[in-house]
Order: C-alpha cells, then sequence, then structure tokens
C-alpha cells in the first residue's frame, strides 16, 4: 500500500477487519478516525493499531474527505 495514514483522517469500513487472532477490529459501516499517524484507532479504543502497509487495507476501508 503506498497509501500512509495521517492524524485526523477519517476512514468507513466497507467490510469487517479481523486481526490474526480472529478478533473484530473493525466493523463494517463505522467510521473510524486516525488520532495518531500510521494508526486508527479500532474497537477497543486503542488509538496505536497500527495500520500502515495491510496489504488488503482498502478492501476493508475507504477514505471520507
Amino acid at each position: 500500500m503506498n497509501y500512509k495514514i495521517q492524524k485526523g483522517d477519517k476512514f468507513k469500513c466497507i467490510k469487517t477487519f479481523k486481526m490474526e487472532c480472529g478478533e473484530v477490529a473493525y466493523t463494517k459501516g463505522k467510521e473510524y478516525i486516525s488520532e495518531v499517524k500510521g494508526s486508527i484507532k479500532d474497537n477497543q479504543n486503542f488509538i496505536r493499531h497500527e495500520m500502515n502497509d495491510v496489504d488488503n487495507f482498502f478492501e476493508h476501508f475507504k477514505l471520507i474527505k
């Protein structure tokens, strides 16, 4: 992925994102905001969930302007 997440970016989850352990980190239909460069706040309100360089990022998220 060439796009790098910036602080303040807002995304809509278009496909539920599960972590390798099977836990749902992001839910389809919800909107998420980046409070820290390179990360998006997740369902557990962890603001440093690193999402840069996730191969299928734009299969799960749409950037909202």
